[in-house]
Protein backbone atom coordinates (compact mmCIF):
# COMPACT_ATOMS: atom_id res chain seq x y z
CA UNK A 1 0.00 0.00 0.00
CA UNK A 2 1.02 3.73 -1.05
CA UNK A 3 -0.12 6.94 0.67
CA UNK A 4 -1.04 9.46 -1.90
CA UNK A 5 0.23 12.78 -0.67
CA UNK A 6 -2.63 14.98 -2.39
CA UNK A 7 -5.44 13.23 -0.84
CA UNK A 8 -3.83 11.43 1.70
CA UNK A 9 -5.61 7.84 1.22
CA UNK A 10 -4.05 4.73 0.92
CA UNK A 11 -3.81 3.03 -2.43
CA UNK A 12 -2.74 -0.15 -3.95
CA UNK A 13 -1.66 -0.90 -7.21
CA UNK A 14 -3.10 -4.33 -8.58
CA UNK A 15 -1.35 -5.57 -11.77
CA UNK A 16 -4.63 -8.31 -13.04
CA UNK A 17 -2.53 -10.30 -15.54
CA UNK A 18 -0.07 -11.41 -11.94
CA UNK A 19 -3.00 -11.26 -9.36
CA UNK A 20 -4.92 -13.72 -8.46
CA UNK A 21 -6.14 -12.72 -5.07
CA UNK A 22 -5.22 -10.24 -2.00
CA UNK A 23 -4.29 -11.90 0.50
CA UNK A 24 -5.20 -11.06 4.14
CA UNK A 25 -8.89 -10.20 2.25
CA UNK A 26 -11.77 -12.41 2.30
CA UNK A 27 -12.65 -13.86 -0.92
CA UNK A 28 -15.28 -11.31 -1.52
CA UNK A 29 -13.27 -8.65 -1.02
CA UNK A 30 -10.21 -9.62 -3.07
CA UNK A 31 -12.73 -10.22 -6.23
CA UNK A 32 -13.54 -6.42 -5.78
CA UNK A 33 -10.39 -5.08 -7.95
CA UNK A 34 -11.92 -7.10 -10.77
CA UNK A 35 -14.51 -4.52 -10.92
CA UNK A 36 -12.57 -1.44 -10.08
CA UNK A 37 -10.62 -1.92 -13.09
CA UNK A 38 -11.09 0.89 -15.89
CA UNK A 39 -9.49 0.33 -18.81
CA UNK A 40 -9.64 3.15 -21.89
CA UNK A 41 -11.27 5.41 -20.12
CA UNK A 42 -7.84 7.60 -19.99
CA UNK A 43 -6.00 9.33 -22.75
CA UNK A 44 -2.36 8.82 -22.51
CA UNK A 45 0.41 10.34 -24.58
CA UNK A 46 3.70 9.50 -25.12
CA UNK A 47 7.16 11.40 -25.87
CA UNK A 48 10.02 9.96 -27.51
CA UNK A 49 13.33 11.48 -27.57
CA UNK A 50 15.56 10.37 -30.21
CA UNK A 51 19.30 11.92 -30.37
CA UNK A 52 20.62 13.05 -33.27
CA UNK A 53 24.22 13.43 -33.48
CA UNK A 54 26.98 12.36 -35.15
CA UNK A 55 28.89 8.26 -35.02
CA UNK A 56 30.95 8.63 -32.60
CA UNK A 57 34.91 7.81 -33.74
CA UNK A 58 38.09 7.27 -32.17
CA UNK A 59 41.16 10.19 -32.26
CA UNK A 60 44.76 8.99 -31.96
CA UNK A 61 45.80 12.77 -31.89
CA UNK A 62 43.93 13.57 -29.03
Amino acid sequence: MALVQVTKKNSLYVNRLYTRRIQGYKEEESALRDFKVKEGETKRHMLRITPQAERPFFDPGL
